[in-house]
């Protein structure tokens, strides 16, 4: 599912734009500098960005994402959106 406008704009505000945007579609509706989309694994690719932005897949998918974004956020500024089950 696409991140909703309402969400990622102040995103996009707050870190001055998307430098990587590992896990998107094709036509990139993050306006990210750079992107991967399927069929690319963009959890195993390079993150070396300023900054992160990641609406990975929810499910069993998900823990590999959350992992990843915790070592990129050792060295670049990571937004990680998941679904909240409280």
């Amino acid at each position: 599912m696409l991140t909703p406008s309402y969400v990622l704009e102040p995103i996009r505000e707050l870190l001055g734009g998307i430098a990587l945007d590992p896990c998107t579609d094709p036509d990139n509706p993050t306006r990210a500098e750079r992107f991967y989309h399927l069929p690319d694994d963009g959890c195993s690719l390079p993150w070396d960005a300023r900054n992160v932005f990641c609406n990975p897949p929810y499910g069993e998918a998900r823990n590999r994402w959350v992992e990843r974004c915790i070592e990129a956020g050792k060295v670049s500024k990571v937004v990680l959106l998941t679904p909240s089950h409280t």
